[in-house]
């Protein structure tokens, strides 16, 4: 169990490693990066963004070598950054890197991650990379949801707080948090 936690974090630090860089305009390097991660996750869940609600990206287990591609999954369209043009400012920057990458969570078998350019959250199966379920929303999806107790929590820029059952993607609840 130790070393499928290290395996995962390792795994995740590669992917924010390619994530971050400038050469990522593609969702090429996503999809080794995921492919990568998914086999490993099996033992350990990461269950939101940071692993914990402390985001600590921090886990025990270690990497087992040599990894080995087990499936790889091709996004209709790579994130995109929220604004176009030059935004360098500090006050923006953070916000801004967030749309370069996808970021994936695991938690019970199950690979999730928000497209801020399909405007949904997608669910994919951890062993065969088979999809389980989309769910659109009629805004932009920047971040991976929250899986807890069985429910997977994520905001829109729809203005929405969603909770779907983290099996099925059905709706449990909506919170409109702010304008749409």
């Amino acid at each position: 169990m130790g070393e499928s936690r290290s395996a995962v974090r390792a795994c995740l630090s590669l992917f924010c490693a390619i994530a971050t860089s400038r050469r990522l305009r593609t969702c090429g390097r996503f999809v080794v990066a995921l492919a990568w991660l998914c086999p490993l996750a099996q033992s350990a869940d990461w269950p939101e963004f940071g692993g914990n609600a402390d985001r600590t990206d921090v886990t025990a287990e270690t990497l087992q070598l040599p990894l080995s591609l087990a499936w790889s999954f091709q996004a209709n369209h790579p994130p995109s950054p929220a604004f176009k043009g030059l935004t360098r400012l500090p006050t923006t920057a953070a916000a801004i890197a967030y749309d370069h990458a996808f970021h994936p969570v695991v938690a019970d078998g199950r690979l999730y991650f928000g497209s801020s350019t399909e405007e949904a959250v997608f669910c994919l199966n951890t062993r065969t990379g088979e999809m389980e379920w989309v769910f659109w929303t009629e805004g932009a999806v920047r971040l991976a949801p929250t899986v807890w107790k069985g429910k997977a929590l994520f905001g829109s820029d729809d203005g929405h707080v969603y909770c779907l059952d983290a099996k099925t993607g059905e709706p449990a609840w909506k919170f409109q948090a702010a304008p749409g």
